[in-house]
């Protein structure tokens, strides 16, 4: 519920939150830039609120749902019956009946890295995908608490929730950056390129107040929230599986041979958003598997966005030993 209302408030706080801005300095920089003085203030209609808020989600929503499909094209994954590997497609079964899914649809990847994730916002659609090489690591407990974590997330709705968020920052980045970062080439928009009264008036009390002012502090606050919330669920979501499989020294086992497995490095966001383990970005051999996503993660990686999604893996098998000493 809590994600729910988050998800709808936020383009609503994003639009008045600028809107605050523009009319608390936007007409003061007009006026600095030497435009004629204005009064009055800027307001928008409730109907064009709610349009606002329905076209800002959808258009994040439509860059999840492109990104999913990148991860999975890029990954391609091999759907598997009871038929094909019948121990693995039981073994979600009936964890999925533990924690108190559906069981989603199950497939693997032939990839040099030792991973799973699940994706799809629709329970009728959402697929969990293990690697061959996790499944070769790991043994029967480790791999169960893998699995229950991957469930308990598909329970609380996490993934769809923080990999959306992912998509909601470059919805917004774009209005940010280019005043931002000195490309000056949008800001001549009504310094002499247009001298009409409204270009020059959208720019100087409207563009440059949000761009410069509302757009890089609220990104910020929302970046450090949203990473504080995602790493919280991370620890939900072990805490969850370490019960559900009733042997929380599993899971901190089974993390730590993941970990060990894919090495050191810099995450990708986009994919972290999913993995039970972040993926490193550094280690040659992950490289195969990074290449295929160059697609879904470069965009964010040159723009210097390292959300962090996930908490240290140290730091969660620790919480998660403790968690075991206590019983």
């Amino acid at each position: 519920m809590f994600v729910l209302a988050f998800v709808v408030a936020f383009p609503l706080l994003t639009l008045y939150g600028a809107l605050f801005v523009v009319n608390a300095i936007g007409f003061d920089v007009h006026r600095s830039l030497g435009g004629p003085r204005l009064y009055g203030e800027l307001y928008v209609e409730p109907w064009a609120a709610a349009a606002f808020a329905v076209t800002f989600l959808g258009c994040a929503g439509y860059g999840y749902r492109l990104r999913v499909r990148a991860v999975m094209d890029a990954v391609e994954p091999t759907r598997v019956t009871r038929e094909d590997r019948p121990t693995l497609v039981d073994r979600v079964t009936a964890l999925a009946s533990d924690v108190g899914v559906d069981a989603p649809a199950v497939a693997t990847i032939d990839v040099d890295t030792a991973t799973a994730f699940t994706v799809g916002a629709d329970p009728r659609t959402q697929t969990l995908v293990v690697s061959e090489d996790l499944l070769a690591v790991l043994d029967d407990d480790e791999l169960d608490a893998v699995l229950a974590h991957e469930l308990a997330h598909q329970r609380n709705a996490d993934h769809p929730a923080t990999a959306a968020t992912v998509a909601v920052l470059s919805v917004l980045r774009p209005l940010a950056v280019p005043a931002v970062a000195g490309r000056t080439a949008e800001l001549m928009i009504g310094f002499g390129v247009s001298e009409h009264p409204v270009v020059r008036r959208a720019v100087t009390i409207v563009y440059l107040p949000v761009a410069l002012c509302f757009l890089p502090a609220f990104l910020g606050v929302r970046t450090v929230f949203y990473r504080s919330f995602s790493r919280y669920r991370e620890y939900v979501a072990d805490t969850a599986a370490g019960a559900i499989v009733d042997d929380y020294a599993a899971l901190a086992d089974a993390l730590e041979t993941l970990d060990e497995a894919d090495g050191d490095g810099d995450s990708h966001p986009f994919l972290d958003a999913f993995t039970v383990v972040p993926v490193a970005d550094g280690d040659e051999r992950d490289a195969p598997f990074l290449e295929s996503l160059g697609a879904v993660s470069s965009e964010d990686a040159q723009a210097g966005i390292r959300l962090g999604l996930q908490p240290p893996t140290s730091e969660r098998v620790a919480r998660i030993r403790a968690l075991e000493g206590a019983r």
